[in-house]
């Protein structure tokens, strides 16, 4: 997922639960995610809400990788 805290998430909207239920498939089936998002991951709850970030927290862990550098787009 590219870009994940581009669009903002209402607390219980219709992104929230579509992102919930990808999440919670790849995790329940032990499949990969790999996302890309310019804020940290403490960051991540208020951006997509506590449901997603934790689902996020779990299935990361010790998987997280942070990567500086200038914006290159």
């Amino acid at each position: 997922l590219d870009d994940l805290a581009a669009a903002r998430v209402s607390p219980s909207g219709w992104t929230q639960e579509r992102l919930y239920e990808i999440f919670d498939e790849r995790y329940t089936n032990q499949r990969p995610v790999l996302i890309t998002c310019d804020v940290l991951p403490n960051q991540l709850a208020d951006v997509v809400g506590d449901r997603v970030a934790s689902r996020l927290a779990e299935m990361c862990r010790g998987g997280i990788h942070l990567m500086r550098g200038a914006d290159r787009r």
